[in-house]
């Protein structure tokens, strides 16, 4: 069964400050917090890589590093501070219905800081990385969104493509083997993507705007050369979209947990 990653939109700070909270932060109205057990490791019943917001309800069960990187939209090589997984935690709460998925993350950033007692500082580094570039303009040209939805790429074939509209994407194509699949996607969104993947800053440098559709397997960085057909990440970016990765070394903001407790203060 092919597993699904839906990636999130990540804020990538390189060179630049992290949003501040407001003076006020929003709070859920209710909110459950209990350590989630787990009867069938390694994952507790109910585990999910994403919360669910459905109207006013938010629930997650997730480990405290997913919950502390959603909150602060930080990918995990940008977080240091929380040991390996080993607690699970159910959050249930309510909120009111027009909140926003910014309003959801201060809120469960608050909830973090009440319950978890959760203290973190900021702090900045030079690291490598890449800048987003066009190498062959034609391929972008022919992505472009143009009105009319294109098909889903073959190894997708049988998914919805109103489905997945506006959705960027990993999924798992075999031992080995990912690929990223975006429909109707900024460059900036493929940008903060391609970060996740390779666990370094990607910045976006093409300077175009506009929505694109494509979709391309590649080699899983875990794989080693010659395990598998499909091409390294870069290359098969280059192949089928025209963009290019270059090397850049710049600033980028560190998210450091300082302390935290494991077991949550009561409901």
């Amino acid at each position: 069964m092919r597993a699904l990653i839906l990636v999130g939109i990540v804020t990538l700070c390189v060179g630049a400050t992290a949003a501040q909270q407001p003076a006020t932060p929003p709070r859920f109205q209710v909110a459950s917090v209990r350590v989630a057990p787990v009867v069938d490791p390694p994952l507790p019943e109910g585990y999910a890589a994403n919360p669910r917001i459905a109207g006013e309800r938010f629930s997650w069960t997730t480990d405290l590093s997913s919950l502390v990187r959603y909150a602060y939209r930080v990918p995990g090589w940008r977080l240091s501070g929380i040991s390996a997984p080993g607690m699970f935690y159910r959050i249930d709460a309510s909120m009111e219905p027009t909140s926003t998925q910014e309003d959801v993350r201060l809120m469960l950033r608050q909830l973090l800081i009440d319950r978890f007692k959760l203290t973190t500082h900021t702090t900045v580094d030079q690291r490598s990385g890449y800048a987003l570039v066009v190498a062959d303009r034609s391929r972008l040209e022919r992505l472009a969104a143009t009105g009319s939805v294109p098909p889903m790429p073959d190894y997708l074939s049988r998914q919805s493509a109103a489905f997945f509209e506006g959705a960027l994407f990993v999924s798992m194509e075999g031992i080995g083997t990912a690929a990223m699949t975006g429909r109707g996607v900024s460059l900036a969104r493929v940008a903060e993507t391609l970060s996740g993947e390779l666990k370094e800053f990607v910045i976006d440098e093409t300077g175009l705007t506009g929505n694109y559709y494509f979709g391309f397997k590649f080699r899983n960085l875990q794989s080693p050369d010659g395990a598998v057909e499909s091409a390294p990440l870069p290359d098969a970016l280059r192949e089928s979209t025209g963009l290019r990765l270059e090397r850049r070394k710049g600033p980028v903001e560190l998210l450091i947990v300082d302390r935290y407790d494991r077991n949550p203060s009561e409901n």
